[in-house]
């Protein structure tokens, strides 16, 4: 629950996108900083293999900076430890969750092996990918 009361990301993959409740999703998040100093620290949390990320997400990384206005956080998610491997052009349910200590920020997306498209499921959205940078924001970068 400390990821409830402090500054973290949660990052939810759903492969099929079809998932009702957390037993068939990968279910991520990270740390900025500890209280042993500034660098991220990943875990998974509330769904069906949960635990420190070397043990529960063998491959996963997370990284972390501190910035001007908070921190960058980035995290490299291997679909071997997702619940079901998405085929290239397969889309996939994708949730990202920025909380800070007080207060929170969420935003859907929804993702395809090739390229990140930002907005509701059934949006026709440009294809982008995302970054995460700085305390509760998102910056959209156009995708080569």
């Amino acid at each position: 629950r400390a990821q409830l009361r402090s500054d973290a990301v949660g990052i939810t993959i759903d492969p099929p996108g079809t998932s009702r409740d957390t037993s068939t999703v990968l279910q991520a998040a990270a740390f900025p900083c500890t209280t042993e100093g500034f660098g991220a620290r990943g875990f998974r949390d509330a769904d069906a293999n949960q635990g420190l990320m070397e043990e529960t997400a063998p491959g996963m990384e997370v990284a972390s900076i501190r910035t001007d206005d908070g921190y960058a956080l980035e995290a490299k998610i291997p679909w071997a430890v997702t619940p079901h491997q998405p085929n290239p052009g397969d889309e996939i349910g994708l949730n990202v969750i920025i909380k800070t200590a007080t207060s929170k920020t969420l935003a859907w997306v929804r993702i395809s092996a090739r390229a990140v498209s930002v907005g509701r499921p059934s949006a026709g959205v440009a294809s982008r990918r995302f970054l995460i940078c700085g305390r509760g924001s998102f910056y959209n970068v156009k995708t080569p």
